[in-house]
């Protein structure tokens, strides 16, 4: 397991980079978790297995490519907790493409608590619906108003769980979950919009720089669809090229706020990595970390761009 110490006390400016970074720019170790911090020791008990079914989703999930100058890297992680409870992940995203070579992610945290039973059910929808929304408004040339959007979205979510939920009641409470979507254009303007927590951030000189929305966001509780529209938060801005917009639940944003997580994520995702690297880098241990853990990165590189 690649092991990397981090500061204790003082300011980050006060560690030595090459130490912080460690082998983390190494791609020798692929598909061994990173340790930040002090190694966590694994048994048995967080390991266990569990079964398949239309309400479960998979442990970790994967996927990405390119088009043109943008190249994206998403996966979703499920968190110690949920593991070594046996129960399923209640992340998810998803990926979508425009007609005009723009690219659309998403990623979705189930709200965890004993009335969101079926939240991972609820951010999976969630995730895919808002995609393919915002691929249809874009190829049909519409406006792309975010609360319109997640009002859309929330009423398809009663549908589209019928298919997954079978022979039991539930109602919007039952697939709480929150939200953040984003659509990055094939010169590098962006723009989303938020409901709930989550973060977003933007990947540059290996650092990760978080953004905030253009409104108040963390004046108010945790906003959820599909009950939940009217506190949708959007942003906007523009990627310089070399760079990336990553959008994650906060089993990953918060752990970016601190300056070692940050430091060396910044680092290694300086250029996308390959999928598997991408997974792997998403899977890092750290004390103290026990959520799901999703996010999406579209990074723009016109340099790239062969089409």
């Amino acid at each position: 397991m690649r092991h990397v110490r981090h500061p204790e006390d003082g300011e980050l400016s006060e560690f030595p980079r090459e130490r912080l970074l460690g082998m983390t720019a190494s791609r020798d170790s692929e598909g061994v978790p990173l340790a930040i911090g002090e190694p966590i020791r694994r048994t048995a008990a967080d390991d266990p297995l569990g079964s398949s079914s239309l309400t479960r989703l998979p442990r970790i999930s994967a996927d990405g490519g390119s088009l043109g100058p943008l190249t994206v890297r998403a996966a979703s992680v499920c968190g110690r907790r949920h593991a070594y409870e046996g129960r399923t992940r209640e992340d998810a995203f998803a990926i979508e493409l425009a007609a005009d070579g723009s690219v659309i992610t998403a990623v979705a945290d189930g709200i965890g608590n004993e009335a969101a039973r079926y939240s991972a059910i609820g951010a999976h929808v969630a995730s895919l619906l808002s995609v393919q929304l915002i691929r249809f408004l874009i190829d049909e040339h519409e406006a792309i108003d975010p609360q319109t959007v997640c009002m859309r979205v929330g009423q398809a979510m009663m549908v589209v769980a019928k298919r997954f939920i079978v022979n039991e009641p539930f109602d919007a409470q039952t697939l709480a979950t929150t939200l953040i979507t984003t659509w990055v254009s094939p010169r590098g303007a962006y723009r989303g919009f938020v409901v709930g927590d989550g973060g977003m951030f933007t990947l540059a000189d290996g650092m990760a720089i978080p953004l905030s929305p253009s409104t108040n966001w963390w004046s108010t509780q945790t906003e959820a669809l599909p009950a939940s529209f009217t506190g949708t938060a959007p942003f906007s801005g523009q990627l310089a090229p070399g760079t990336g917009l990553l959008i994650a639940t906060d089993g990953l944003s918060i752990p970016l706020t601190s300056p070692d997580v940050a430091a060396v994520l910044g680092e290694t995702w300086r250029q996308p990595p390959s999928l598997l690297g991408f997974l792997t880098d998403m899977s890092f241990e750290r004390r103290g970390e026990f959520d799901d853990r999703t996010g999406a990165c579209t990074w723009y590189r016109p340099e790239q761009d062969v089409s």
